[in-house]
């Protein structure tokens, strides 16, 4: 062997490691809370995986190994693209909060981007998520059913932002924040959810196994109800409802009666377990909204007549208190403004990020996290994206965002009718968590800002990785970009391998 030869052989054997580069980019999704709880600079993190991708890059030269894209990293790339742009243009709203986001888009669309995961990598990925889920679930119920101990024995160890943030929300019914945030452990949760799903509807060869997945969806809910946020919750049910439509086989009679049983059931458990919840008192928001909404049902139900026969029993001016409270915690307010906002400037929008230069200071002395930062988005992504960048700009992001979701969509029925095929296990795994992922994150999107924050990335980068996984486990190869460039992207499959695909 000749002496470059060597050395290229020990490099190959000391670098494959960095092939794995979603699982280590699940892990950093999954450890965020370390940056931000303990009072780490972020820029570690990134700098971290920086070096990580940068390696990566040196070993892919020197093996000469090309880069292949399919569509949906196509897809992908344009939209971060678009965003790049927006950020560089004059009215964009630079600041070290979107310099940060900036610079989180571009290292998780590097990782995206030169990533082929194996069927081994899958299976990591599968148990790293669902055990960081776990341990996140477990430190959720402890320290809601034994607040003292989040008191007493971690409260005086974090960073003073998580202490503020812990000192305003816990009092008001939330759970305990993780990460400096009270959306990273739902974040967690919705990432490991579908992957678990997924292990599930594959039928893992291990009964054992099997519960221990059922178990930790319950688990899941549980810690979801009592972090209390309840458009966190409402999304994640709505991604379990979905999964659950999209992948029975209606055309086979017996399993969709057997689903349709599984699933009744599958309701009617949470339902208790909600219950059961809010009767030990873990989850007082819910509570209090519901109580808020029945009687404002109430109210307008009954007639000017009926009130004045009652008026002995009603306390009026708390009815009106009632009807005065904003159940959507001041999110109306700022889906008006930003509206506004897109009916002045409908083209082009007002700038990335400068929704937060519209917020009035009466809103932000009223709704900020805990007296500690101001109010920046208007926690709806659509919205805001209309009143920053316009009918063109949300057009060009959200294209490529369907376009992803409606791919993964269209595999998800292909596969289903080809569940029990041991060559299809890994590609419905894949799907099932990429379908999972995107939902969520769609579906919260709605009543949140996820889009905006940094960590959202890796989260979401992780679930569009595997959507292309799951193309290659079912068997369709992608060629180099100008290859890609030509090909159609449209929702029909891919070109096909003249091989079935090799994993590692």
């Amino acid at each position: 062997m000749k002496p470059s030869s060597n050395l290229v052989f020990w490099f190959d054997k000391l670098t494959r490691w960095s092939d794995n580069l979603i699982l280590i980019l699940s892990v950093f999704a999954c450890t965020f809370f370390v940056y931000k709880s303990f009072n780490l600079r972020m820029i570690l993190g990134f700098f971290v995986l920086t070096l990580i991708l940068g390696i990566h890059i040196l070993r892919r030269i020197i093996l000469k190994r090309c880069v292949k894209l399919s569509p949906v990293k196509i897809a992908f790339l344009f939209m971060a693209a678009v965003i790049l742009i927006y950020f560089f243009l004059p009215n964009a709203n630079r600041n070290r909060d979107t310099v940060s986001y900036m610079i989180s888009m571009v290292i998780c669309t590097g990782y995206l981007l030169f990533a082929e995961v194996s069927e081994k990598e899958v299976k990591l990925i599968g148990k790293t998520v669902i055990a960081f889920a776990v341990l996140f679930s477990l430190y959720v119920l402890l320290c809601g059913i034994f607040p003292n101990v989040y008191w007493w024995f971690l409260y005086p160890h974090l960073s003073k932002p998580t202490q503020v943030m812990a000192f305003h929300y816990i009092p008001l019914g939330y759970g305990v924040p993780v990460g400096g945030s009270y959306t990273f452990v739902d974040y967690v949760i919705a990432l490991a959810f579908p992957i678990a799903i997924g292990f599930i509807l594959v039928k893992v060869n291990s009964k054992l196994k099997l519960s221990v997945l059922m178990a930790s969806l319950y688990l899941f809910f549980a810690a979801a109800v009592i972090e209390d946020r309840r458009g966190e919750f409402a999304a994640l049910l709505l991604t379990f409802a979905l999964i659950y439509i999209v992948t029975v086989n209606f055309k086979n009679i017996k399993e969709f009666k057997k689903r349709l049983l599984g699933g009744v059931a599958s309701a009617l458990t949470l339902v208790i377990l909600f219950v059961g919840i809010g009767v030990a008192g873990l989850a007082p928001r819910y509570i209090s909204t519901l109580k808020i909404v029945f009687k404002n049902l109430e109210h307008h139900a009954m007639s000017e007549k009926e009130l004045a026969e009652l008026e002995g029993d009603y306390d009026f001016d708390e009815m009106e208190d009632l009807e005065e409270v904003d159940i959507s915690s001041g999110r109306t307010e700022l889906w008006g403004i930003a509206f506004d906002l897109f009916k002045e400037h409908p083209v082009t929008g007002i700038g990335w990020s400068g929704f937060a230069k519209h917020v009035p200071a009466e809103f932000n002395e009223a709704h900020a996290n805990g007296g500690n930062k101001a109010v920046l988005n208007v926690h709806n992504t659509y919205l805001q994206f209309l009143c920053e960048t316009g009918i063109v700009g949300t057009l060009l992001i959200l294209t490529p965002l369907i376009y992803i979701f409606a791919q993964t969509g269209v595999q998800t029925i292909r596969l289903v009718k080809r569940r029990k095929e041991e060559k299809f296990k890994f590609a419905i795994i894949c799907n099932t968590a990429s379908f999972g992922i995107q939902c969520f994150f769609l579906a919260i999107n709605v009543i949140d800002m996820a889009f905006y924050h940094y960590k959202f990335w890796a989260f979401y980068v992780v679930g569009v990785a595997l959507a292309e996984t799951a193309l290659r486990f079912e068997g369709y190869a992608f060629g180099d970009f100008f290859t890609n460039i030509f090909r159609r992207i449209s929702l029909k499959k891919p070109a096909l391998c003249e091989e079935s695909v090799k994993n590692d």
